[in-house]
Formats: C-alpha cells, structure tokens, sequence
C-alpha cells in the first residue's frame, strides 16, 4: 500500500457533470470551483467523456462546438483519465445500464467516492456492489460498507454546525464574519518573531505577591498553565497593548521559552 491520498478522487456522473458545468450557479455550481481549485480530483475514462460529449450535444442545451470544448476544457484539465472499465466488475446491474460504467469505474479504480444524481442508480445496489467488490479481502465481512448519496451527505454535513464551516470555506463561500485559527493580528507572517524586552508588563492576579512580570517570565507562565491538565487563564488588559498577538506567540515558538 502507498502513502494515503491527501486530494481524495471521486467518479461524477454525468448528470452531475453537466449540472456542475452548464449551471454554474445552481445548486452543484460549487463542485466546479472545487475541482479546479484541486481539493478534489475527478477520474474519466474514454466512456465515460463520450457520454458527456453525447449530453452536452443533445438539441435540449443548445450548444455550439466551440462552447462544448469550452465546457470540456473547465472539466479534462482537472480530471484523471483511466481505462475503460469492465461494467462486470460492477456487480449487480443498475436499472439504467448507462449508470454501470460509472459504479464499474469507481470500483476498478479504488476511487474514494461516486457522486450522481440518478435516483435510478439505487442504494441499495452501489451497497450490493461495494460488498462484492471486498468480498475477496480477509475479514470482509466485518467491514461496515454504506453509500452516501448527495442527499445523505447534505443530512450528516448539515448535523455539525463546524463541518457546515468548513465545507464553506473548502468551496469558496465562507460564512461572513467566521474565520477559523489563524494570523490574527495580520502580522507580516505567521513566523514573524515577536519582540519583548525586560520591561515589566504582566501581572499574574492568582499570585500578586510576585509583582510585574517581564513579558519572557510572563509567557513562560501562560503556557506552564495552559499545559496543565483543564488549564485556563484569561487575559485582561487595555484595548490595542497587544494582547491578539501575545496569545498568538503562545502557540508558537516566539518569546524567549520554549513552547
């Protein structure tokens, strides 16, 4: 086995291809921005591209040579061509025979997902499929196998309020106003050094007889804290002192002790 895929890859269907292509601001219009940005990498195969060839030049879209190439153009770059599959290898037949390359190419290629929209291609026989696909393995049968359609995926994203977050953020629409861990204080990087000196500026109120604090001491402190089991501190202080950039050097390797 090789080294885990950092970029899953997943096999679209045609009907999601050319959602995803044609209506750019519908309801799969982000799944394009995420291909093409590479948080995902899409396969094909010679199949699989002359049915989307076929779709995209049916009288219904309307569609001149050259603006088919163009769509073809936002989608092959990205994508990762292999072999024309055995629609054996599928299992179980699907109720539209159309549908078989896909779950065939998916299953020969070891993809990470399949994502359609035909409701014709059941549940029940990706799941079907799947377990014929792993039945060869050691142990088989304890795997737990489940196909999540686009629905199913929408219902479980939808039930983590951070997860919405991040597939916000993952496709390019952040939600206004929520930002995750990060610079702050816009310093001019992440790695900048911080600057103290010797000059007293932290007080420690669960040990006042110790006085001021050096901002060195200080740190050493806030983080002896922090390390400790259920560890907490709140840090009070004067608007623009710089407090942000003091938790910031907290996380990293900057002031004078060692993280």
């Amino acid at each position: 086995m090789g080294p885990p895929r950092l970029t899953p890859r997943i096999v679209l269907d045609t009907n999601t291809l050319v959602s995803a292509l044609l209506f750019r601001e519908g309801g799969l219009g982000w799944l394009r921005r995420v291909w093409q940005v590479g948080h995902l990498t899409p396969l094909a195969c010679g199949a699989t591209l002359i049915a989307l060839v076929r779709v995209l030049a049916s009288p219904k879209f309307h569609l001149g040579r050259e603006e088919i190439e163009e769509f073809l153009a936002d989608f092959v770059p990205s994508a990762e061509t292999a072999p024309n599959p055995d629609v054996a290898v599928a299992g179980p037949g699907c109720r539209d025979p159309n549908d078989q390359v896909f779950l065939a190419l998916a299953i020969a290629a070891g993809e990470d997902a399949l994502v359609t929209k035909d409701i014709a291609t059941a549940w029940t026989e990706r799941r079907d499929a799947m377990r014929a696909a792993v039945a060869d393995l050691p142990g088989s049968d304890a795997l737990h196998l489940d196909f999540y359609d686009r629905t199913r995926m929408a219902t479980w994203v939808r039930s983590y309020p951070g997860v919405v977050l991040w597939v916000l953020d993952r496709i390019g629409q952040p939600l206004a106003g929520w930002r995750p861990w990060g610079n702050w204080s816009r310093a001019p990087a992440a790695d900048s050094p911080y600057l103290s000196d010797d000059t007293a500026r932290l007080r420690d109120l669960s040990k006042p007889e110790d006085g001021p604090l050096a901002i060195g001491d200080g740190i050493a402190r806030l983080r002896a804290r922090l390390r400790e089991p259920g560890g907490m501190v709140r840090l009070t202080g004067l608007s623009g002192k710089g407090k942000t950039r003091l938790l910031e050097t907290l996380s990293n390797s900057g002031g004078r002790s060692t993280a």
